[in-house]
This record gives C-alpha cells, sequence and structure tokens, in this order.
C-alpha cells in the first residue's frame, strides 16, 4: 500500500475537515445565521449560495462516511 494519498484521497479528507469544523462551531452553540451572515459580509455571496454550500457540505460528509459498496 502506498503511503502516498491520492488526489481524491485529499479532497475527501478536506471537505471531511470542513464539515468537522462546521459541526464543531455549532457544537460550540454558533447560531447558523450568524455563520451565514459573516460569510455573506466577508464574501458578498448570496445567503441562499451559502446555504446551498453548507448543505452540500454536510450532504457530501455523509456520502463519504458510508462504506464503498
Amino acid at each position: 500500500m502506498s503511503k502516498f494519498m491520492t488526489v481524491g484521497d485529499e479532497l475527501v479528507n478536506q471537505v471531511k475537515r470542513m464539515a468537522d469544523a462546521m459541526q464543531e462551531l455549532k457544537d460550540k452553540g454558533l447560531p447558523r445565521d450568524i455563520l451565514i451572515l459573516w460569510i455573506q459580509k466577508k464574501t458578498k455571496l448570496a445567503q441562499k449560495d451559502i446555504i446551498m454550500v453548507l448543505d452540500a457540505l454536510a450532504s457530501i460528509k455523509k456520502e463519504f462516511d458510508q462504506p464503498v459498496r
């Protein structure tokens, strides 16, 4: 087995880290609405776009956590 990660493996790990960080913020009591507003202020993106990305991130992590068939 190679000790080097593939690009796909690295992508999966990075997405999981982002989703875990989002969950940690939620667990620490940061309201999602505040996070959305902060991201909007920093990026000038529409709230609906930010919400779609955050939802997709959680969904992707669930898919990555499922065993490969």
